[in-house]
C-alpha cells in the first residue's frame, strides 16, 4: 500500500520524514498505519540526531503502546520493512498522491452530502495539491543594497503620502512597498471609511490598487469611492451621474482602481489578481474573513497575515488590511473605548499585529461619533522612530463622502 510505503520510507530516512512531518499528520493514514506514524513521530522526537529509525527498537516501543488485544495483530502487520535507498523526491510524490486522494475522497463525500462550505474549501486544497510538486518552496534571498543606492530606495523623497495627511509626521513622511498597514476597530466604528479615504490618496498619486473585500456588496462599495473620489454624497452624485462619472474618470479612479469582491477568497486567489493587475498597493478588507486551510480563527488569521505579508514582498507593494477589536464596553460596563492598544486587536493579539509595520486603531466615545469625530490610535509604528510616532490624533469623520480630515 501506497501509506506503508510512505512509512517504511519515513522510518529508513530521517531526511525523509523532515520533508514529510508537517504536512502528513496520523490522520491522513489508515487508523494502524497512523499508529506507526505517531509512533515514530516520538522516535524522532526523542533523538534529534538520528538519521534513520531502528525498526527493531520502532516495534518494541510501539508494541507497548498497543492497549486493544484483538487489534495487536493488525497493527503489528501494518508496520512496513524498512526501505533501502529512500528517493526523498518520489516520497513526496508518494505523498503528494496520498494527499490528493484524501482530499478528493473528503470533497466527494462533502459534496454529496451538501455540504457546501466544506466542498468548497476542499476542493481548493486538491487544486493546490494537484499544482504542487514538493512541499517546499524556495526561500526569498534579497541582499542589501550597496550604501551609495541605499537612500534612494528607502529615502524620504521615495515615500508614498497618506490620508490624512496628519499622519505623515507620525509615519516619517510616508509608507513605502512592502510595508504593512493594519487598519482596525469596532463594529460600525469607521473603518472602511478610513480605508477608502487613504485609497483615494494613492489613487490622487496615480498608485494602482488592487481592492479585495469579503464584506460589503462590492458595487456599494465601488459608489462610496465614486463619492469621496468626486466629494459628493450619493445623492449628489444621482442628481448629476454624468458629471460624476466624469470626474471620476479623469481623476483615474476607474483604470487605477481594481474592486474584486471574494468570498471567502484565499492568499493564491489574492495571488493571481495580484498578478494580472500589477498594483502598487494591495489592500484586503477583511484579512479575519480569508480562507485558509488552518482550523480556528486565530490560527486562520495568523497564517493569513503571514502569507499577506509575503505577497508584499513578493509583487513590492504597499499593503492595507483591516480587521475587528475587542469590544472592551461588553466587559467593562464602560463607554466605547476611544484609545485602542495592539493588544485590542480581535482573535489574533501577537501572530497578525508582529506581521504588521503600522498599526492603527479607530476608536470613539458616543459623543465622539454623534459629532463626527475618531480617534485614531497608532498602536505600532516601524515607519518613523520620532517623538510623535506613537502620538494619536482626533479626526473628522463625513461618512457620507467617506473624508477622513
Amino acid at each position: 500500500m501506497l501509506e506503508q510505503q510512505i512509512l517504511g520510507a519515513a522510518i529508513a530516512s530521517r531526511e525523509a520524514y523532515d520533508k514529510l512531518e508537517k504536512h502528513l499528520s496520523f490522520k491522513e493514514f489508515s487508523p494502524h498505519v497512523g499508529f506507526w506514524w505517531k509512533a515514530l513521530s516520538a522516535y524522532y522526537g526523542r533523538d534529534s540526531k538520528a538519521k534513520a529509525a531502528d525498526r527493531a527498537v520502532l516495534l518494541e516501543l510501539g508494541s507497548a503502546q498497543i492497549t486493544n488485544p484483538k487489534h495487536r495483530d493488525a497493527i503489528l502487520d501494518a508496520l512496513p520493512e524498512s526501505s533501502d535507498g529512500v528517493s526523498v523526491p518520489n516520497v513526496i510524490a508518494a505523498a503528494l498522491s496520498l494527499l490528493r486522494s484524501n482530499r478528493a475522497a473528503e470533497f466527494a463525500s462533502a459534496a454529496i452530502g451538501g455540504e457546501t462550505k466544506k466542498a468548497t474549501k476542499l476542493l481548493e486544497e486538491v487544486n493546490d495539491l494537484y499544482g504542487k510538486e514538493d512541499f517546499e518552496e524556495e526561500s526569498e534571498v534579497i541582499v542589501a543594497s550597496p550604501i551609495e543606492e541605499l537612500f534612494a530606495i528607502v529615502g524620504s523623497e521615495k515615500r508614498i503620502p497618506i490620508l490624512p495627511a496628519a499622519l505623515n509626521t507620525r509615519v516619517g513622511g510616508g509608507v513605502l512597498p512592502g510595508h504593512h498597514l493594519l487598519i482596525f476597530g469596532r463594529t460600525e466604528i469607521g473603518k472602511s471609511a478610513f480605508v477608502i479615504n487613504l485609497i483615494a490618496g494613492f489613487i490622487k498619486q496615480k498608485q494602482r490598487v488592487l481592492f479585495i473585500g469579503n464584506e460589503d456588496e462590492i458595487n456599494n462599495v465601488k459608489a462610496r469611492f465614486v463619492c469621496r473620489i468626486t466629494g459628493k454624497t450619493m445623492q449628489e452624485v444621482e442628481a448629476d451621474k454624468e458629471a460624476a462619472i466624469s470626474v471620476y474618470k479623469q481623476r483615474g479612479a476607474e483604470e487605477l482602481l481594481r474592486l474584486v469582491h471574494m468570498q471567502p477568497g484565499t492568499i493564491q486567489e489574492i495571488d493571481k489578481e495580484c498578478e494580472a493587475f500589477s498594483p502598487h498597493v494591495l489592500v484586503l478588507d477583511q484579512i479575519r474573513n480569508l480562507g485558509s486551510a488552518e482550523e480556528g480563527m486565530t490560527r486562520r488569521i495568523e497564517a493569513n497575515a503571514i502569507a499577506f505579508r509575503s505577497l508584499l514582498s513578493k509583487y513590492s507593494l504597499v499593503g492595507v488590511s483591516v480587521t475587528q477589536a475587542s469590544d472592551k464596553s461588553e466587559r467593562n460596563s464602560a463607554d466605547l473605548p476611544v484609545w485602542l492598544s495592539a493588544g485590542d486587536v480581535d482573535s489574533s493579539r501577537v501572530g497578525l499585529p508582529g506581521t504588521a509595520d503600522l498599526m492603527i486603531g479607530i476608536g470613539g466615545s458616543q459623543e465622539m461619533i454623534s459629532r463626527g469625530q475618531r480617534a485614531l490610535s497608532i498602536c505600532k509604528n516601524k515607519l518613523f522612530s520620532g517623538p510623535q510616532s506613537r502620538e494619536g490624533m482626533i479626526v473628522s469623520v463625513d461618512l457620507a463622502r467617506s473624508l477622513i480630515t
